[in-house]
C-alpha cells in the first residue's frame, strides 16, 4: 500500500510556489505537526519525518535497515526562445550536492522520449560546462538524486547553453 501526498510550498523570495508529490510506502491514516516535526499514523504505527534524514526505513529479517530513496524533478516543456524554432543545446552547468542523474526530453509530441540518464558531478561551477549536444525546438529536464544519510543531496541551479538554429534574413 502506498500513499501520495501533495504539498504546496510558498517561497519567501518572490512569492513563488510549487507543488511537490511525496510517495510513502505505507498507508497514511492521519497526520499532525508538532513544533517542526511531521507525524503520520499508519494503523498502530506512528512515524516521524526527520528533516536531516535522506533515507527510508525497511524491516529486513526483523531488523530495521536504512534504505536510500530517490527524489527529483522534471520541468515542463521549455521553448528557450521562440516557439517551434529548432535550437541546439551545447551543454549545461549544474550547482548542487550529491550525485545527480540528468536526462533531457526532446520530443514534446511524445513525452516519453528522453535521453538516457547521465550520472554527472553535483557542481560543475567553476570549470567548463558539461557538453551535451541536442537539437530540439523544446525540451524537458529531468534530474534525479539518490539520498542517503551520509552524503546529503540538493539542487541549487542549472544553466543551459544554446545556439539558435533559425535561418538569418
Amino acid at each position: 500500500m502506498t500513499t501520495n501526498v501533495y504539498v504546496y510550498t510558498m517561497n519567501r523570495i518572490g512569492q513563488v510556489g510549487a507543488w511537490t508529490r511525496y510517495e510513502f510506502p505505507f498507508n497514511v491514516d492521519d497526520y499532525t505537526i508538532l513544533g517542526e516535526d511531521l507525524y503520520f499514523r499508519d494503523g498502530d504505527t506512528i512515524r516521524r519525518i526527520e528533516k536531516s534524514r535522506e533515507s527510508d526505513e525497511m524491516v529486513v529479517d526483523d531488523e530495521i535497515v536504512a534504505v536510500p530513496f530517490q527524489w527529483g524533478f522534471q520541468t515542463n516543456w521549455l521553448d528557450m526562445g521562440r516557439m517551434s524554432i529548432t535550437k541546439m543545446m551545447l551543454g549545461f552547468d549544474i550547482i548542487g550536492t550529491g550525485s545527480p542523474e540528468i536526462s533531457f526530453g526532446y520530443n514534446q509530441a511524445d513525452p516519453a522520449q528522453f535521453t538516457a540518464p547521465w550520472q554527472i558531478p553535483a557542481d560543475t561551477v567553476p570549470g567548463q560546462m558539461l557538453l551535451a549536444s541536442l537539437l530540439t525546438p523544446s525540451l524537458s529536464i529531468s534530474v534525479t538524486y539518490t539520498g542517503d544519510d551520509v552524503g546529503k543531496t540538493g539542487f541549487e541551479g542549472l544553466n543551459l547553453w544554446f545556439n539558435d538554429m533559425r535561418p538569418m534574413a
